[in-house]
């Protein structure tokens, strides 16, 4: 059961749009801290959090124009993210481990549909059209029969059996613990 939540909160993060733009100190902070706690989970990107959250473009932009003020604001919110989040996995592994191991298994297993390469465009406009000429649109997961273009269904899978294969051997070769 947990599995499956964990597998639904990730499916339904990262299914998501982008919602606002707050530039407020609280916001900054609040948002350092949540995206850093997305860093330390598996599953999901600490980058796309900040995208949810409106903050991304802040960010990056406070880097690009070296703004101290919104990169320490930043900053102390990933610290204080980081200790806090850090102390409450560390119980939660202590106290429930095979549950907190079903759960971010479930983010992985969720995050797939971020992932997943073969997408076609929808709408009839870009979302977003950048300085430099790109353009973010609205995209839809397809099966890669329906892809537009040379979907790569084989190498796709030589990676998918080569990953197989990699964790098989690692595991097997690695130290086991007395």
């Amino acid at each position: 059961m947990s599995l499956i939540i964990g597998a639904v909160i990730a499916l339904y993060i990262s299914s998501i749009q982008s919602v606002a733009h707050v530039e407020a100190s609280w916001y900054i902070l609040l948002s350092g801290a949540l995206a850093i706690c997305a860093m330390i989970l598996p599953g999901i990107s600490g980058s796309f959090i900040l995208v949810l959250l409106g903050s991304y473009h802040i960010v990056l932009s406070a880097i690009k124009d070296r703004d101290l003020l919104i990169i320490s604001l930043f900053g102390i919110g990933c610290v204080v993210g980081l200790l806090t989040f850090a102390r409450l996995l560390k119980y939660l592994f202590s106290k429930f481990k095979e549950v907190t191991i079903a759960v971010l298994t479930g983010f992985m297993i969720g995050s797939l549909y971020k992932v997943w390469p073969w997408k076609i465009k929808i709408g009839d406009k870009p979302l977003v059209i950048h300085s430099n000429g790109k353009e973010d649109w609205m995209m839809q997961n397809v099966f890669p029969s329906n892809f537009e273009g040379d979907a790569l269904l084989l190498p796709a899978i030589g990676c998918l059996i080569g990953g197989f294969l990699l964790i098989i051997f690692l595991e097997r070769f690695a130290p086991k613990k007395k």
